[in-house]
């Protein structure tokens, strides 16, 4: 059995590696189709966008790892199936709990490895990812003039050039509106020619003007247009360098102390802390709220309890008084005085119930998130373990190898438990579900699908009879009177 245990594993492992990273290629290309409008034309470095695509490959681990499991668990055992091998060792003697015992102990491994990194390496890489995605997206576009159109990038100027030199460095009948005093168009700049010249570290930029004029407006306030008299400065120049600075366009390194309390950036232990932190700030708003409504509500009672005395010895009835009667038993001065006091205290207690209830609620989708997280790091290292007994028993039982029928059925339930863990999300984030059930739900669905794919393949049964349902389509169409034809 040393040796068939060989065998599995050299059949498992290599297909699993191939279709691991393959899966995990076509996530990354999903997520550069997703932010490619965000790294287009902001002249990042390759080191840069290898950096961030490597933190965004791992935060797509937990989607890649269960589908290459899947896949390859079925091309394996469906390979020994088409090929008579798991015939062979049945007929030897061999059950198929047996011949599947040094995977499981190899997908028992995967899924220790598996919350390790989820735990450990995972929350590393999302801070690091969530920095640097927030540095790349905030930072603004390369600095880049087009022939005809005005360049806004650089705060406070609008730039406009008719033409551009080979060397993308010369410009040609150059305008430039300078806006740093938010006067508008007051300071205005013209130039037959201009070179630019960068600073060697990035923070400025020169533009050598040649042969132009700057005209600039001097009164303090904006006349109408319809006045044609302004005073107003010309200044020619044959050579003039305007110095522009370029700082802004640097990418800016964020500190990481305002990501790392994010529930991505958290392993499983400080979650746990998480959760129990806001459960002790909810439980301790709580009490905040009714001690500051209680006294309003002694209040209330202690108002109530005096206008029915008063009103009950004016009335001289003990039975079937109401807030009415009460109300207008009460003197005109002190009727209006106590609907003053009790309007007062409705509207500070609706207050700060409305304050306490919007705190409680961001605080509990707070703890919400967190909970879900910390389902989340342990529920892969399962779905591993369930997608391999429905993948391994699919395979023995369909008995086709290769890349084409496992394909198909690996896509087919990669889709399912994609979906059912997206809905459970969704339901647990509106707080349909708890998180254990929405986290859970797509293994808790699996599990017995993979239950049943077992015991078919210990007892070598099909999953349907195939048989059977044509005997029961063609009986139908004999009732129908389409005998003849069938």
């Amino acid at each position: 059995m040393k040796q068939v245990d060989k065998l599995l594993l050299r059949s498992f492992i290599g297909p699993f590696v191939i279709t691991f990273f393959i899966a995990l290629f076509v996530l990354v290309m999903q997520f550069l189709w997703k932010y490619i409008d965000d790294l287009v034309g902001k002249g990042l470095e390759l080191s840069i966008i290898a950096e961030l695509i490597f933190y965004a490959s791992a935060g797509l681990v937990p989607l890649a790892l269960p589908l290459s499991i899947l896949l390859s668990s079925i091309m394996t055992f469906g390979n020994l199936g088409e090929h008579y091998e798991l015939v062979a060792l049945k007929s030897a003697g061999v059950s198929l709990i047996r011949i599947m015992a040094s995977l499981i102990i190899l997908v028992i491994f995967l899924s220790f490895v598996a919350f390790w990194f989820s735990n450990y390496m995972l929350p590393k890489a999302n801070l690091k990812y969530g920095v640097l995605l927030y540095d790349v997206t905030h930072k603004r576009p390369a600095f880049d003039i087009q022939p005809g159109i005005f360049y806004n990038g650089i705060d406070g100027f609008s730039i406009r050039a008719k033409g551009k030199g080979e060397d993308s460095r010369t410009l040609f009948d150059v305008l430039i509106y300078d806006h740093t005093k938010g006067k508008g168009n007051t300071n205005v700049i013209v130039a037959e020619k201009a070179e630019m010249y960068p600073d060697p570290n990035g923070n400025f930029l020169t533009f050598k003007l040649y042969n132009g004029y700057q005209y600039e407006e001097m009164q303090s306030k904006p006349k109408p247009r319809l006045d044609e008299d302004f005073e107003h400065t010309r200044t020619g120049f044959k050579l003039y360098n305007k110095v522009f600075d370029m700082s802004g366009f640097a990418m800016k390194n964020t500190s990481e102390d305002l990501f790392k309390k994010n529930y991505q950036m958290l392993n499983v232990f400080q979650l746990q802390y998480a959760i129990d932190s806001l459960d002790k700030e909810i439980d301790k708003r709580i009490v905040t709220m009714r001690k500051h409504v209680n006294p309003y509500i002694s209040i209330i009672n202690d108002t109530v309890r005096m206008a029915k005395l008063d009103s009950l010895r004016k009335l001289n009835r003990l039975n079937s008084v109401d807030d009415g009667a009460i109300l207008a038993s009460l003197p005109a001065d002190k009727r209006k005085d106590v609907l003053q006091r009790a309007t007062s205290i409705a509207r500070n207690v609706k207050g700060f119930s409305n304050v306490a209830k919007r705190d409680i609620s961001i605080k509990e989708k707070s703890q919400n998130k967190f909970t879900m997280e910390w389902h989340r790091k342990i529920v892969l290292s399962f779905a591993c373990i369930v997608l391999f007994f429905v993948g391994a028993p699919l395979g023995a039982i369909t008995k086709k190898g290769g890349l084409g029928l496992p394909m198909v059925l690996a896509i087919i339930f990669f889709i399912i438990y994609h979906l059912l863990s997206t809905v459970g999300k969704k339901l647990a984030e509106e707080f349909i579900l708890s998180p254990f059930a929405g986290m859970w739900l797509a293994t808790l669905i699996l599990t017995p699908f993979g239950i049943f794919l077992t015991q078919k393949a210990l007892n070598d049964r099909s999953i349907v009879n195939i048989d059977q349902y044509i005997s029961f389509f063609t009986n139908i169409f004999k009732k129908l009177g389409f005998g003849k034809s069938v």
